[in-house]
């Protein structure tokens, strides 16, 4: 899919998709606010990322659209994109519900940043009527009509990825707290109306599972290079923006203890918790 993004991209600024051995830019500029090619800069063309996160109330009742933390203010990572006065290209893994290019586009008309076109990795129907209603220019890599529910693998595993929750301990915590939409942490609602309790159950044991395995092999390499423990304090030096799990307000986590004992007893857990399901 990266592939075939960054191609699509470089054909929209009419610019080569591979840079030679003179850099050529093209007259526009290319906007990822997604996961996908985050931090990453696109052949030829200026790239300039807007570092956004969905961020859930500590109940999941409702969610808000907010900067990354350690980011500027959506404002104005808005206005630096404005500062370079071209015309954007805005790309995002995938279009669905359209939650973040809603919160967004008011900030871009506000500022007067041109759109010519939304490149996005997947594109569903519910996507793409929404586009057409806001007369957007939409293009995409995949597209599919009638996809019910879309995951990013990274987003399910406790410690690697997450949501952000609105905590306010008053802790450099609060910003790279995170909530993992599967069990033990919280019954997936919008899988409920779809699946069974049992898949819900398989399907959380596989992502803690595979949470699992992953970080103990990271342990076991960081072991190996450096003679020491990967401890959660040192996990930010094998895995970008790690998040610690959502554990409420009266916990806290060991920080000279492994990720993977942690999982290990989330996954013990939710083993209880199989009968009632």
């Amino acid at each position: 899919m990266h592939h075939k993004l960054i191609r699509r991209i470089a054909r929209e600024n009419g610019v080569p998709a591979r840079e030679g051995k003179k850099r050529t830019l093209g007259p526009h500029m290319c906007v990822p606010f997604g996961k996908i090619l985050n931090n990453i800069a696109v052949p030829n063309t200026v790239t300039k990322t807007l570092h956004l996160e969905k961020s859930f109330s500590p109940d999941l009742s409702g969610f808000s659209i907010r900067e990354y933390p350690n980011y500027a203010c959506i404002e104005d990572q808005v206005r630096t994109i404005r500062s370079f006065r071209r015309q954007v290209i805005l790309v995002d893994d995938i279009l669905h519900r359209g939650y973040r290019i809603q919160h967004l586009d008011p900030v871009l008309n506000a500022n007067g940043i041109r759109v010519r076109k939304l490149i996005v990795g997947i594109l569903s129907g519910t996507g793409k009527d929404l586009m057409t209603v806001q007369d957007r220019d939409v293009d995409s890599v995949y597209f599919l009509p009638n996809m019910k529910a879309w995951f990013v693998e990274s987003s399910q595993y406790p410690f690697i990825g997450g949501d952000g929750v609105e905590r306010h301990t008053g802790t450099i915590d609060d910003d790279f707290t995170a909530i993992n939409m599967i069990l033990p942490y919280v019954l997936p609602s919008f899988l409920s109306r779809q699946c069974t309790k049992p898949a819900i159950y398989e399907f959380s044991m596989t992502c803690l599972e595979n949470a699992r395995d992953i970080l103990k092999v990271l342990e076991e390499e960081y072991q190996k290079e450096f003679q020491r423990k990967l401890t959660l304090q040192r996990l930010p030096e094998v895995i970008q923006s790690p998040k610690l799990t959502d554990v409420g307000q009266c916990l806290d986590f060991d920080r000279a203890l492994a990720a993977s004992a942690y999982v290990e007893d989330d996954i013990e857990r939710l083993q209880r918790m199989k009968g009632l399901l």
